[in-house]
């Protein structure tokens, strides 16, 4: 919806550089307006309501993280579980 209103709201102003914005987008983002509060305010208030969830398919993790090869402790009956994760 941001996307659209950002296409509109070129169409109706294009001297505003609505279109770098909306061209600079990517992935899932929200827009906060502020005008009676300080960033650290925010960045606060952010911090309180953050929670972690369960890693998915395709994400890039944020830590360095280094799986040494070895035995799984699975017996050769049990590897399908693998084949399923692909």
């Amino acid at each position: 919806m941001i996307r659209k209103a950002l296409e509109l709201g070129h169409a109706k102003h294009p001297d505003a550089g609505l279109e770098k914005l909306r061209a600079s987008m990517q992935g899932n983002i929200g827009f906060i307006f502020a005008t009676n509060c300080t960033l650290d305010d925010i960045r606060e208030v952010l911090k309180k309501h953050t929670r972690s969830s369960a890693a998915k398919s395709g994400q890039v993790s944020n830590v360095a993280l280094n799986l040494p090869a070895g035995p799984t402790g699975m017996d050769p009956s049990q590897t399908n579980f693998f084949q399923a994760l692909n």
